[in-house]
């Protein structure tokens, strides 16, 4: 097969050319050698080009635009394959997911409230579960230690956090609904970094089918106490699905996680779920607006990045044009609140609590926290309570005086 720079060549020869023409047009090159219209055109182009520059001109853009709508094509192809696979897995999961069964009578106990007072709402932040991660004691100095085992304790020790605050809340005034803000790493995911396979109990399928059980499990006990559940939902960066940059954002485990829960939590009555299509996700709530975004696009330094999280807060602000008065992010395994030109950015903890990362890092080794809001439809969140899965003890020296995970060789006296 001629190269185009040979074709172009043979297309200025004098006995190729007709009578009255500069060179061979690309019709004659395409049926000479064969070749496909764009390869033929670019050949008429280069030959136009070398031999009557000024003339040339409107076929070389020709030739050009022809080029570009090929790449159209290709990529408007890889775009409906995308699409048609989305339709795939959506039919797939449609058909095999059995949604949560709704509540038989008698099974549902809701409270009766007194009328006169302002019906609040309870929040609870969610982020950083990363279900899947295993975190041996030993690798952290004993100041951390988590699996999957771990996990499914402290969700229990959340939910019964929640029904305990709601029972009590209700005595003294009317809650009627708690929202769920999902902000992302419920799951911890494969490949996000290159030694993760030494720390996972679970790879990513199986990441997904646990949590999800869990999470329905989760939603329907408190379900059957309280009368409404909304779950806003945006994914992380470990749900992330091939290498940085390689794939769609919405190409993550995460989001088929969260677009599960729909279907299951589909038939329980007062369970609502909104999954975000893209990283970001925005919605008013009596009266003000919450903005929920993981954090992982924000760079820290010298520790927890309260600069340029204040920073991507604004920006967000500027970018929606929205009168945000609540920012929501996980990611950076800290609990923080502070804020910002009206604006208060809320910074959950992490469930997980000390990593590998963290404390051979960051040196930071911080609790295992949720934050649990009260939302007063004229004061907005006027009341917080950290979720405290575990309190840190101090660290005890052996009978050799060390404090630090160690092995030991005694000399024979």
């Amino acid at each position: 097969m001629p190269t185009v720079e040979e074709m172009a060549e043979w297309a200025q020869r004098p006995e190729n050319i007709q009578k009255g023409r500069a060179y061979v047009g690309k019709n004659r090159i395409r049926e000479h050698f064969g070749v496909s219209t764009h390869k033929a055109s670019q050949a008429a182009g280069i030959a136009c080009a070398e031999s009557n520059p000024d003339a040339c001109q409107p076929a070389v853009e020709a030739a050009d635009t022809l080029g570009l709508m090929r790449q159209i094509q290709q990529l408007k192809g890889r775009i409906d394959r995308y699409e048609e696979l989305e339709k795939v897995f959506a039919k797939i999961f449609g058909e095999l997911v059995t949604p949560l069964p709704a509540f038989r009578k008698g099974e549902r106990e809701l409270p009766k409230f007194k009328q006169g007072k302002a019906t609040e709402t309870l929040m609870q932040d969610a982020s950083d579960w990363q279900v899947g991660m295993q975190v041996r004691p030993v690798d952290t100095m004993h100041l951390g230690g988590y699996n999957f085992e771990v996990f499914k304790k402290r969700l229990r020790y959340m939910r019964d956090t929640i029904i305990t605050v709601y029972q009590e809340e209700i005595r003294v005034r009317p809650v009627k609904t708690l929202i769920i803000n999902c902000i992302g790493d419920l799951l911890e995911g494969v490949n996000i970094f290159k030694s993760q396979a030494w720390f996972l109990d679970m790879h990513l399928v199986q990441q997904v089918l646990a949590l999800q059980a869990e999470i329905c499990q989760f939603v329907r006990d408190i379900a059957s106490v309280i009368p409404e559940i909304r779950i806003y939902g945006v994914w992380g960066n470990h749900g992330r699905i091939g290498m940085k940059g390689e794939n769609p954002p919405s190409c993550n485990a995460e989001f088929l996680l969260l677009l599960e829960l729909q279907l299951m939590l589909r038939q329980l009555q007062g369970v609502s779920v909104f999954v975000s299509e893209c990283p970001l996700m925005a919605y008013q709530w009596l009266g003000d607006i919450h903005l929920l975004a993981h954090g992982d696009k924000t760079r820290g330094w010298m520790g927890i990045p309260f600069y340029g999280l204040t920073r991507d807060t604004l920006k967000y602000v500027n970018l929606t044009q929205l009168p945000v008065r609540y920012v929501h992010y996980g990611h950076h395994h800290r609990q923080a609140d502070w804020h910002e030109s009206g604006v208060e950015v809320l910074l959950n903890g992490a469930m997980c609590g000390p990593t590998v990362l963290a404390v051979d890092d960051f040196k930071s080794a911080e609790e295992p926290i949720q934050m649990l809001y009260r939302v007063h439809p004229d004061h907005g969140l006027n009341w917080r309570c950290p979720i405290r899965f575990e309190r840190r003890e101090p660290m005890v020296a052996d009978e050799d005086g060390i404090f630090t995970p160690v092995r030991k060789m005694k000399a024979e006296v």
